[in-house]
């Protein structure tokens, strides 16, 4: 199966998170930097509610100009703002794109800081969708409803694919306005969807992960497409963060791995229905329910994963079955 580097990540306690922080920042020092704090500024200046597609996808392409592939200017400054003792910090690791269902945890936000005001969200990778995630947050933050719908819309035009649009959103979208909660959700977005909830950070490597990952909460991998093995969860549970991704595929593998070895309500709270026009709700059910998970369930997701994913368990299981073989 499957193997990790349990030796980089560690549990860390709440009160040592701040000071971890400050030894992330050091292993930042001499990182090559893409994205500026310009470009996000000007980005989110040019913005307006009755903004057209050309115009917004002029605009995003005059603010991208940057190696997608290097950590984010003053990230650093970012992460200090970060109330790391009483904050609950939600993660997401991986490539900006929506395959990965990365807008469905954007989407998720309004409703999830309506029951958790404290959340805030470190989003780390790059991709196609960092400006129309950046778009968006200011969409829902500032009560720009036809900006949000057109965003759905467009969907997969202003991450430079094919012209289709978000459907699991139109979905949600749709769902919230049968019930008559569409307002409500819209308010809830602007009354708590402030800009500084979402931490962007551009792209990092395990020196600086190593370092995030055991001060976080709860990370959320919802992903659309099926994955083979998604190590991000594996890494996830060596750190003691709570991994919550989509229940199928090479993700189920990993969540069933969990059974037996902690009680089934915590196992199932890591599976996301794998129909993604339920995603959106169930994220909110799930993170929720992470989020009030006792302490002690850190120390059980990293002795699982020591036992059944470091590589030198793998490797022992490998050589039992290779000389079972020649027997």
């Amino acid at each position: 199966n499957l193997g990790v580097d349990t030796s980089l990540f560690r549990l860390i306690p709440r009160e040592q998170r701040a000071k971890t922080v400050e030894t992330l920042c050091s292993a930042l020092t001499d990182v090559p930097r893409g994205k500026t704090t310009d470009m996000s500024r000007r980005l989110l200046a040019g913005l307006n509610p009755d903004i057209g597609k050309p115009e917004l996808i002029k605009l995003m392409a005059a603010n991208s100009d940057y190696n997608a592939k290097h950590t984010d200017q003053n990230v650093e400054d970012r992460l200090r703002s970060i109330d790391w003792q009483n904050d609950r910090i939600l993660l997401f690791v991986g490539r900006l794109i929506a395959a990965k269902g990365v807008q469905q945890l954007f989407f998720a936000l309004p409703s999830l800081l309506q029951k958790n005001p404290g959340v805030k969200l470190i989003v780390v990778g790059h991709g196609p969708m960092r400006e129309p995630l950046e778009v968006l947050v200011w969409a829902l933050a500032n009560g720009a409803t036809s900006l949000v719908e057109n965003i759905v819309n467009w969907g997969g035009e202003l991450e430079g694919s094919e012209p289709a649009p978000f459907e699991d959103i139109q979905h949600f979208l749709a769902g919230l306005k049968t019930a008559g909660h569409l307002d409500t959700y819209h308010e809830s977005a602007r009354n708590s969807l402030h800009q500084d909830r979402v931490i962007f950070t551009g792209y990092l490597t395990h020196r600086e992960l190593q370092y995030l990952f055991p001060i976080c909460d709860t990370a959320v991998f919802p992903s659309i497409v099926a994955e083979a093995g998604p190590l991000v969860f594996l890494e996830a549970m060596a750190s003691g963060c709570f991994p919550i991704g989509t229940y199928f595929a090479g993700m189920a593998a990993s969540i069933d791995s969990v059974a037996g070895s902690v009680p089934d309500e915590v196992v199932a709270n890591m599976k996301l229905s794998p129909d993604k026009n339920e995603t959106v709700n169930d994220i909110v059910i799930k993170v929720t329910g992470a989020l009030g998970l006792d302490e002690s369930i850190k120390h059980s997701l990293r002795e699982i994963s020591v036992a059944k994913y470091d590589w030198q368990s793998v490797g022992k299981r490998f050589l039992t079955v290779l000389q079972n073989l020649g027997r």
